[in-house]
């Protein structure tokens, strides 16, 4: 099964941030994604499907509106939630 690797990556690092607690490496980068795609993985290979991750490269020019957009969002939002943190509204 063909498994699109960048949107894969994206849900695992979404759902961690969402809950908060990240395993992160001795250097302190968060690693959760990368865990959660091995055990993703491990559990497809015993279930007998075959994942292959494809990685699509550079985003085509065309969209580079939306990129921004979803960029300003994402930064808003990791804004509202330091706020929300540091008035203790987690």
């Amino acid at each position: 099964i063909a498994i699109d690797a960048s949107m894969s990556i994206y849900q695992f690092l979404i759902a961690v941030r969402t809950q908060g607690n990240t395993l992160q490496n001795e250097s302190g980068d968060t690693t959760s994604h990368l865990m959660g795609m091995f055990y993703r993985t491990i559990r497809m290979v015993d279930n007998g499907i075959k994942p292959v991750y494809v990685f699509d490269g550079k985003p085509p020019d065309m969209k580079g509106g939306e990129l921004l957009k979803r960029k300003e969002r994402r930064d808003l939002t990791e804004k509202e939630l330091s706020k929300a943190r540091e008035e203790g509204k987690e």
